[in-house]
């Protein structure tokens, strides 16, 4: 019996899903826009965490815990990302839909008060729903990925990162002038939003086959360019060829062609396991630079709010920050994306981690001496654009340089930096320090002195950040320098093609 005959078992799930008709790769790639936007609402908890607080009677550090939680989805989005990655993107998708409507369902009964919660209580129903949040993002950003070409990976993770960072934005501003700023009716909204989204959506999601597509002329062109290849690679080792177009039967003795590691990227960088990225350098040096930026940025989004206020801002003008910064964000994620990929050439994805990195660090220095104005509005965009861009790059390094194969459970672990930059900064120290700063005994603080300390923190661990990129920039350069042979030899086939009679 040969391997083939062996039959490999296949789980009822998937065999159920697998009578589902495969949809192209644009049909999937629509759907995965659409539930970008379920999973964007957990950006919404900075725009009704003063309404919750207020209604809750929490103190800062309660409401920071809680913030905190919304975003922690990582810690549980392990699971997720392993269910995806073995089980595939449909049933992750109806997964997600089920977590995220269960989560959110639990915080609108929390603030019904249909039963009793203390605050770390309503950080675990958060948790769930950012848990869901976090298997909505991984089918659907996965699935594009890989139904793309890589050349258009920073493309697809910036379009879908734009629209997943716009939500904030929309949902922002269905708060402020569809329900007027009324907190039970706008909860439940969502609930029901972020429950029907991904299951709907997640029936159009698969990963498209790599002729599915195409027609026979362009089997025939695909062909076409294999062969000039395989015509390059023998003429640079010296291997006599009768003419272009034509393949050489090989003879007996003859081996196949080994392609050099300096002609085409490392096999491993094709497909490494989380194990194997987690013994790596550069993870180590990209987790720090998201636990820099993404937690830095989380920080300051969450605090947001409270800090208009203990400057002496008007509370009212708190919906349009949040939607300037959730615009920020969302152009933050096209031109980086999209800008990572025409200048593929010339400048490497780290690079880019580099100006995200500084303009969030002169952002946060800002706030720290800034007063309530036009200012912080502008400050506030240079926060949303460097995180947002930072959102892009992230998922289309994460591809460049360990694979696509594991990307959903990778890009969970290297986004647990996120989660402890949140953490510690936004709850241990933000929360900390604003509580201190309070007096006589209450809950609310006044002054710069509750937030500067903060900002000035977050601003060096930026710049902490961006001399970590520029070590993670200058390991990468020969892994971009053969991804850019790659990438000629392929465009030198084609151009044979054009050329030839």
């Amino acid at each position: 019996m040969t391997e083939m005959d062996v039959a490999v078992p296949v789980h009822p799930v998937r065999r159920l899903l697998n009578k589902v008709p495969t949809f192209n790769r644009w049909f999937a790639l629509a759907a995965a826009a659409i539930m970008m936007l379920a999973g964007g609402t957990t950006y919404v908890f900075a725009t009704i965490s003063l309404s919750m607080k207020v209604r809750m009677e929490y103190l800062q550090y309660q409401i920071s815990f809680i913030g905190t939680m919304s975003a922690a989805g990582n810690i549980m989005g392990i699971l997720p990302a392993l269910f995806h990655d073995f089980m595939g993107p449909r049933p992750t998708a109806l997964l997600s839909g089920v977590v995220m409507a269960f989560g959110y369902g639990l915080v609108y009964m929390a603030l019904q008060k249909w039963f009793y919660t203390s605050f770390w209580m309503v950080g675990c129903f958060y948790l769930v729903f950012s848990a869901g949040e976090s298997a909505c993002f991984t089918s659907a950003m996965a699935t594009s990925i890989k139904n793309f070409n890589p050349k258009h990976r920073g493309k697809v993770s910036g379009v879908l990162s734009c629209i997943y960072g716009i939500s904030s934005a929309i949902f922002s501003f269905i708060y402020q002038h569809v329900f007027h700023q009324e907190l039970l009716g706008f909860v439940f909204f969502v609930t029901v939003f972020v429950g029907v989204v991904p299951i709907v959506c997640g029936i159009f999601l698969n990963v498209v086959p790599k002729d599915f597509d195409r027609s026979r002329r362009e089997n025939l062109v695909q062909q076409q360019i294999e062969e000039e290849q395989r015509y390059i690679l023998e003429k640079e080792e010296g291997t006599d060829v009768k003419h272009i177009g034509t393949v050489n039967e090989p003879d007996e003795e003859q081996e196949e062609p080994v392609v050099e590691e300096d002609i085409i990227p490392p096999k491993q960088d094709d497909s490494v396991s989380p194990l194997v990225m987690i013994r790596s350098i550069d993870f180590y040096l990209f987790a720090f630079i998201v636990f820099a930026c993404m937690g830095s940025g989380q920080t300051i989004v969450n605090h947001i709010g409270t800090a208009v206020e203990s400057y002496g801002g008007n509370k009212n003008s708190i919906s349009s920050i949040m939607i300037v910064n959730s615009i920020a964000s969302c152009l933050g994620r096209v031109l980086f994306g999209f800008t990572s990929d025409r200048l593929s050439a010339y400048v490497i994805r780290p690079a880019f981690l580099n100006y995200a990195l500084l303009m969030m660090s002169v952002s946060a220095y800002g706030f720290a001496f800034t007063n309530p104005g036009i200012l912080v509005y502008f400050l506030t965009f240079g926060v949303g654009f460097s995180y947002g861009g930072v959102n892009a790059i992230i998922i289309a390094y994460l591809a460049d340089r360990f694979g696509p194969k594991f990307l959903g459970m990778n890009n969970t672990i290297s986004k647990l930096g996120a989660l402890i930059g949140n953490f510690l900064l936004s709850t241990a120290l933000a929360g900390a320090i604003y509580q201190a700063n309070t007096r006589g005994g209450g809950n609310i603080c006044r002054g710069r002195e509750c937030y500067q300390s903060t900002f000035l923190i977050v601003a060096s661990i930026c710049l902490a950040g961006f001399v970590c990129s520029l070590v993670l920039m200058h390991r990468n350069q020969g892994m971009y320098a053969k991804i850019r042979e790659k990438t000629a030899m392929e465009n030198s086939a084609k151009m044979f093609k054009t050329v030839k009679v």
